[in-house]
């Protein structure tokens, strides 16, 4: 944000805790504490120097920064858990490539470390260089995607 838009007004604290100086000069200390989250009403020149340090952003901005984070983590947790057998397309009793071809690799259990999954892509003919920039929820997705029937 450019400090040139920055501008008295409500603002939400993003610092643990701010102490806002409340007695004139030449009288006794005083202060009001504010702590992360708190709405608080601005000057000019308070809102550039906390704004610009980080300590204070636009209301609302700590909560969809939360927000964002849980549905990152939500996502990541999605991607870790195993596919139910009603949706593997396989009927009981019938192969489903996933650990039981004694031609293919035993598919890892999702638990199982990164090195695992990237020693199971590369041996499901992926690149290794390539698998081994990603995470072990993209890896996993990307062998469920070699999993996946074509149309």
């Amino acid at each position: 944000m450019d400090i040139n838009e920055i501008g008295a007004g409500t603002y939400e604290l993003r610092a643990e805790r701010w102490d806002q100086r409340t007695s004139k000069p030449g009288e006794p200390f005083t202060f009001r504490r504010w702590r992360r989250g708190d709405k608080v009403d601005l000057d000019e020149a308070t809102a550039r120097r906390l704004v610009t340090a980080g300590a204070a952003v636009k209301p609302g901005t700590l909560e969809r920064e939360a927000a964002e984070r849980a549905r990152l983590a939500y996502e990541a947790a999605l991607a870790m858990l195993p596919k139910p057998d009603d949706e593997s397309g396989v009927e009981d009793g019938e192969d489903d490539g996933q650990g039981s071809d004694p031609d293919g690799p035993e598919r890892p259990a999702t638990v199982e470390a990164k090195g695992v999954w990237v020693d199971h892509a590369v041996a499901r003919g992926l690149d290794r260089d390539e698998v081994s920039k990603l995470s072990k929820a993209e890896i996993i997705a990307a062998v469920d995607r070699l999993d996946a029937p074509t149309d």
